[in-house]
């Protein structure tokens, strides 16, 4: 993953924590492959399994942008909710 800003990535990882961030770098990390090249399921889920590595262009100022539309979208929705 690519880290412009690493001050700015510690910052961010201390406000809003590795674990809640993860999940929103999740969908870049790269699926794992067989060695025919099909992607692998898991056995119990049969979702695709993914890898540690991240796809090419990656970025955690994308990830966190993610993670900050998520936050409005939720605030949205739950400002909405409480008017009905």
């Amino acid at each position: 993953m690519e880290v412009a800003d690493f001050q700015r990535a510690e910052r961010k990882l201390a406000q809003v924590g590795c674990y809640r961030l993860s999940g929103f770098w999740f969908p870049a990390r790269q699926f794992l492959r067989s060695q025919r090249g099909d992607i692998s399921l898991c056995s119990i889920t049969k979702k695709p399994l993914r890898q540690d590595a991240f796809i090419a262009g990656a970025s955690s100022d994308s990830a966190f942008a993610l993670y900050l539309f998520d936050k409005k979208l939720r605030q949205l929705m739950l400002d909405a909710i409480e008017r009905i």
